[in-house]
């Protein structure tokens, strides 16, 4: 799969849940320093402090909600966000600051209507302070469902100690993906996702419409900027969010003096770029480079609702490795430390992520709950239409040429190609969809190229474009959670120009896997497509067990790997590898020989056979070709 994840959360549910053991929670008055959550006018409050101090850093959560005349609550946490499924074990006791509160975990198998997954561990329990006590979870699977039983008058008043899911945040040790979606307190800085931290509760689901607030907090650096998807300030701010308390945890929040922020003007709002750590350019390279990223994708879609937006790069010390995702106004990304605008990568990526605020948000409504998975299954259009649009757009603005877009639609392709999941239908691919890279490209590039085929079948009936399609089946920025689902509303409109084919090609070349047909123009007018004979990639050596072990491992004999020196149990101290990619080198940093520095290793990643692959070329005259520069729209730009 790219680097890239994304990925919908269940809300909170009210369903019937299995008898467990009440667990009390003493209330006692909280120590001086232990904020309570609760602003004038706020429906659900939440208030998030980050500690520093500690064995290990950790947030203090406080929230307060409204008895409104019942006397118990069902609070949840979600428990399958960007992949993550554990992330109730980071919570510690609940503690009640009101008398009569008293919370009764209701299960420890993630949820009415979720398996349990092997992933969850037994939560650490906060130990009971001299001010406040609390009743820790019993051992075993951290649960993520709570019901709160309290008076029917008043506001109901609850605090936990949530541990960082890293001990330091500042390296070197290599972060992986699911640890960027966590909540992370480093030395000088602090960040989370809403999924991370802020539980649903009942009274309030995702199609409710309230005021919830979220109060960023860090006393230990007063001046240092707070910041989030819903707004900033200093020392303590209070941010306001209007509508399903479901955009309160679809966010990023951050703060502390280790970060740096850049503000870029742009028509619809300004693009505030947040950095953390520090990276092979300049901080004003990376913010000039998004800002004409997003500036291009708002004159293509329209500018309207846009207002402020961050980009958000965070360091994940591990070579190569660069994603992200994007949650309410915020792109959020983790990269290693030589990603530049100059690399390469920038461009695609942040493209990438900040299509999301339209794919598939500005095209209908989330799928509805109690559909497992789904957001999965749909992933050929919020993720594969995103890939077709950042290649695209990054072309018509002329920000690639017709050469640089070839080269990386022709590396994707053969990337999609090679992959052992290429026939496989979607029902064996859903599970794997977060374990398994391959199977979740599968939907990405599936997706992609549907896009190519039904703007293909558009402009040859007569009717509009593929673009001017979506244009006309955008819904305002102000999202209604009644609206119907992205996909199936995107599948009826276009299935007035096109009639069954979309629904149809869907079935066959996504749920049945049957092979997607290659045509030479499949691409468009400016491009053709074709099958060579080319070199066979292979390294030679299992890379994956590899660079996880940082030892060498399955070195094949005779291959290109050993032929170059490389043997098994070697230590690696680093690599860089571009894989599918014959026309460049391997290139390995081995131990330096009793003791002495470090030794490169290089070696052209091919064996002598051969192998048939997608290529896309420019077509001969494309750059002068009228049908060519109208698909490329380049006038809007």
């Amino acid at each position: 799969m790219p680097a890239v994840l994304v990925a919908a959360a269940a809300g909170p549910s009210a369903a019937a849940a299995p008898a467990a053991t009440p667990s009390t929670v003493a209330a006692q008055a909280p120590a001086a320093d232990v904020p309570h959550a609760g602003e004038p006018g706020c429906v659900l409050a939440f208030e998030v402090t980050p500690r520093y101090d500690g064995a290990r850093r950790s947030f203090l959560l406080s929230l307060s909600f409204p008895a409104q005349g019942r006397r118990e609550t069902t609070m949840r946490l979600s428990n399958g966000w960007a992949g993550v499924t554990d992330f109730p074990a980071a919570f510690g006791a609940w503690q009640a600051t009101d008398p009569g509160v008293r919370v009764v975990p209701l299960d420890a198998e993630g949820g009415a209507g979720e398996p349990a997954s092997p992933a969850v561990r037994p939560a650490a329990a906060a130990a009971p302070s001299s001010a406040s006590a609390g009743t820790a979870v019993p051992p075993g699977p951290a649960p993520s469902r709570w019901r709160i039983e309290h008076p029917a008058e008043g506001r109901v008043r609850l605090q936990a100690r949530v541990e960082s899911a890293l001990d330091d945040g500042r390296g070197p040790t290599p972060e992986g993906d699911r640890a960027m979606y966590r909540a992370q307190v480093g030395p000088d800085s602090f960040q989370f996702f809403g999924y991370a931290l802020l539980p649903g509760l009942a009274p309030w689901d995702d199609r409710a419409r309230t005021t919830t607030c979220v109060t960023l907090s860090d006393p230990a650096h007063p001046p240092a900027l707070l910041f989030g998807s819903h707004g900033q300030g200093r020392g303590r701010v209070t941010l306001r969010i209007e509508g399903s308390p479901a955009l309160a945890r679809h966010a990023f929040y951050a703060g502390g003096p280790g970060w740096r922020v850049l503000e870029r003007p742009l028509p619809g709002g300004p693009l505030f770029t947040a950095l953390r750590g520090r990276y092979a350019a300049p901080d004003e390279a990376y913010a000039d480079a998004a800002a004409a990223i997003v500036g291009t994708h708002r004159r293509f879609w329209g500018s309207e609702g846009s207002g402020p937006q961050w980009l958000v790069l965070t360091p994940n010390f591990s070579p190569r490795n660069r994603g992200g995702t994007l949650v309410q106004a915020a792109a959020v990304l983790h990269v290693d430390r030589d990603f530049a605008p100059a690399s390469g990568g920038l461009d695609f990526l942040v493209g990438h992520e900040n299509l999301h605020q339209w794919f598939s948000q500005r095209f209908g409504g989330r799928e509805p709950a109690g559909r497992p998975g789904q957001g999965a299954a749909d992933a050929w259009f919020s993720e594969g239409f995103t890939d077709y649009y950042t290649h695209r757009l990054l072309l018509a603005s002329g920000q690639w040429n017709l050469a640089r877009y070839a080269g990386e639609l022709t590396n994707a392709l053969r990337r999609w190609w090679r992959s052992p999941a290429r026939g496989l239908g979607s029902a064996a691919l859903l599970p794997r969809f977060f374990a398994d890279a391959d199977a979740g490209a599968q939907f990405y590039r599936r997706g992609e190229l549907l896009a190519m085929r039904w703007d293909r079948a558009l402009r040859q009936g007569g009717g509009p474009g593929l673009d001017d399609a979506l244009r006309g089946l955008m819904l305002p920025a102000a999202a209604d959670p009644r609206d119907p689902p992205a996909s199936g509303r995107v599948l009826d409109g276009l299935a007035r120009w096109l009639g069954a084919l979309p629904r149809r090609d869907l079935q066959a070349y996504l749920v049945d896997g049957r092979p997607l047909p290659l045509e030479p123009d499949l691409a468009g007018p400016c491009f053709l497509l074709a099958m060579e004979e080319l070199p066979r990639w292979t390294a030679g050596f299992d890379t994956a067990a590899s660079f996880q072990a940082r030892r060498v491992q399955g070195v094949v004999p005779g291959g290109p790997a050993a032929a170059a020196g490389l043997r098994d149990g070697q230590a690696l101290l680093g690599w860089s590898v571009y894989g599918g990619d014959t026309s460049r080198d391997i290139e390995l940093t081995l131990p330096g020989v009793d003791g002495g520095p470090a030794r490169p290793l290089r070696y052209r990643p091919v064996d002598g056979r051969t192998e048939r692959l997608p290529t896309l070329r420019v077509r001969d005259g494309a750059e002068t070709s009228a049908d060519c520069r109208a698909w490329q729209r380049r006038e809007r730009f």
